[in-house]
């Protein structure tokens, strides 16, 4: 039975498309089993739950899911839900006489003598014909991350061997093959990974990456650099990088984000500033999904990319919804409790770490008032505390609404009570009421603590704003973004992208500024360096290196031993994550001295398979990924 995978179409919108959408029955996948067990079944790189509804079938009619087996050929149809879940909903085994396989997909693991396509280990023999579009290929070219067709046979124990493997490049710039393309800076990056507009893209050894007409390195990249990145969708829904251009943030571009304080038929206002609509100008909702112009409404945050044309005028370029825009907290309450990396403020859990700006001998009890930001996956990371002579019945809580209720709003999941009594007002600074008040947006709640619990005294709705660009005309008070002025005070709190404190903006720096808007700009809060990803190594001299990377015993249950040499002292955190780049868990930063270190590696939650280990020192990637097999 030839190996094959149906999926619905992807959606292509310009020079954003959109991840695979899934629908009800949607699934179909064929193939022998690669994975087995009670709960799910795995076929081509699909993972199906499998329920009490799953109808099993062979030849001879009705079966059970215990006549399945691993190498056993079979046809999947099956159900994804909004998170792309997949539910076996029928499973047919099949039994025609032939051993046929046909494999399609990119290469996303190497052996001594053969690929993984997906999720499925393909031998390739001596007798195996690989061949590419010049003629005659070998095993060594069959890289990382070079999408292939693959025709073999099962053999007895199921293992797939190639008959034939055809290299597809799809390395030309005008292919169609490529199924997602954006420019953006970098937002995040990762020991294989990359993510730009939200989008991550796993980087492999087949990844072309370029500056101008120069080749450079995957560790040459930092965040904040504009790249454009071109890439195709895996076997299993994830994007891997087939080509990424490093591009230059130049002084007419701007990014923007705030709420829309004005609509015109083809213009907006965010911050103060008017921006025009052109029928080339891509608006997407917080899903990334095309919506019309018309759609949008006063007081709803987005982000605008805007080119600043010859007139001065602003001219948007992109309009995405944003769901939530403030990632900063400030909190004054009572300590609830203190912890090894660790503090809790009205029952959320802050974490510290080396570059917390704190006091020594904090102790539950003690009235404090804290500063933190909100990292991607929601966590609380506290960047500064100080002791606070005030009323321990008073509390201050700053940051992004995540819950609105007939008398209740939700401030970072921490409940507040609203009563008649309790005064709001708007980002205009007109009285308001709580139903005019959605999620994202960001207050500043004042409160007295109850018997039941928090008491809202006063709301205030803030008018956020963040903008994001490259640095220019810089002066002690402030700098420009694209035509936007950026105001800086002496509280404004200036840092790289790893944390640490900076005391100046350099012209020609990639920034994202956010703060308040007004009429003449943005008054920052906070300016986060994007162009020094390193900064911490950059303003220490240090090179932290790390040797003799090693885990004990591997393969491994589930609990191994970690261990590596430190050549200087450094932070350290140790990142897991898939052969396709995909990050599965993270051990938390922290300071350790020179010298031989051991540590637990708990990789209990994760399915068997291969991962690869890397550490990352002073904020940088250090030394090549250790690869581990976890086995069940």
């Amino acid at each position: 039975m030839p190996l094959s995978l149906r999926l619905l179409p992807t959606l292509a919108l310009l020079v954003v498309a959109a991840a695979p959408a899934f629908a009800l029955g949607d699934v179909e996948a064929a193939g022998p089993i690669t994975a087995l067990s009670d709960a799910s079944v795995s076929v081509d790189g699909l993972t199906f739950v499998l329920t009490a509804d799953t109808e099993v079938r062979d030849d001879d009619g009705d079966t059970t899911v215990g006549a399945l087996a691993v190498g056993l050929t079979v046809e999947i149809r099956g159900d994804a839900d909004a998170e792309g879940t997949l539910t076996a909903t029928r499973i047919e085994i099949q039994d025609d006489g032939s051993d046929e396989v046909r494999l399609e997909g990119p290469i996303t693991e190497r052996g001594d003598s053969a690929v993984r396509v997906g999720a499925v280990w393909v031998l390739v023999t001596d007798a195996t014909r690989i061949r590419d579009d010049e003629g005659t290929a070998s095993f060594d070219d069959l890289l990382v991350g070079l999408h292939v067709e693959v025709r073999g046979t099962v053999d007895s124990t199921g293992q797939v061997v190639a008959d034939r493997v055809e290299i597809d490049e799809r390395d030309d710039d005008d292919s169609d093959d490529e199924d997602a393309e954006v420019k953006g800076p970098i937002e995040d990056l990762g020991p294989a990974s990359l993510t730009v507009l939200g989008r991550t893209f796993a980087v492999t050894e087949a990844t072309r990456i370029h500056d101008g007409a120069t080749e450079v390195a995957f560790e040459s990249l930092i965040v904040g650099q504009l790249v454009e990145v071109h890439g195709a969708y895996a076997a299993d829904g994830s994007l891997v990088a087939t080509r990424i251009e490093v591009e230059d943030f130049a002084d007419d571009e701007v990014e923007l984000t705030g709420a829309i304080e004005a609509l015109e038929a083809d213009a907006l206002t965010v911050a103060g500033l008017r921006f025009e609509v052109t029928a080339a100008t891509i608006v997407l909702d917080d899903a990334r999904l095309p919506i019309p112009f018309a759609s949008l409404v006063v007081g709803q945050f987005v982000e605008i990319r805007a080119d600043v044309v010859a007139s001065g005028v602003r001219r948007a370029t992109h309009i995405k919804v944003e769901d939530v825009l403030d990632d900063e907290v400030e909190v004054t309450a009572v300590l609830d409790a203190v912890g090894d990396g660790v503090v809790v403020l009205l029952g959320r859990a802050f974490a510290t770490d080396s570059t917390t700006v704190m006091p020594a001998g904090l102790a539950a009890g003690d009235v404090v008032e804290l500063h933190a930001v909100i990292a991607p996956g929601g966590a609380l990371r506290a960047t500064r505390i100080e002791r606070e002579d005030r009323s321990a019945t008073r509390v201050e809580l700053r940051g992004p609404v995540t819950g609105v209720g007939t008398d209740s709003l939700a401030v970072i999941e921490v409940p507040f009570a609203v009563d008649a009594a309790t005064v709001i007002v708007g980002r205009d600074g007109t009285p308001t009421t709580l139903d005019a008040i959605s999620p994202g947006a960001s207050v500043e709640v004042w409160a007295d603590v109850t018997d039941l619990g928090w008491l809202a005294t006063r709301i205030e709705v803030r008018a956020t704003a963040r903008a994001t660009g490259l640095a220019t005309g810089v002066t002690p008070t402030g700098f420009r973004v694209g035509g936007v002025t950026v105001h800086v005070t002496p509280a404004t709190r200036i840092v790289s992208a790893s944390g640490a404190p900076r005391t100046a903006i350099a012209s020609g720096e990639t920034v994202a500024a956010n703060g308040t808007s007004g009429a003449d700009g943005v008054l920052a809060t906070r300016v986060v360096v994007l162009s020094e990803a390193t900064a911490v190594a950059t303003e220490t001299g240090r090179e932290a290196t790390v040797t003799a990377l090693a885990v004990a015993p591997n393969p491994l249950a589930g609990i191994g031993r970690l261990r590596y040499d430190l050549a200087t002292a450094a932070e350290v955190e140790i990142v897991v994550f898939s052969t396709l780049g995909r990050e599965v868990t993270r051990l938390g930063a922290a300071m350790q001295s020179a010298g031989s270190h051991t540590t637990t590696l708990d990789l209990s939650g994760l399915p068997s398979g291969v991962y690869l280990v890397r550490m990352v020192v002073d904020g940088r990637a250090a030394g090549g990924p250790l690869a581990l097999t976890v086995a069940r």
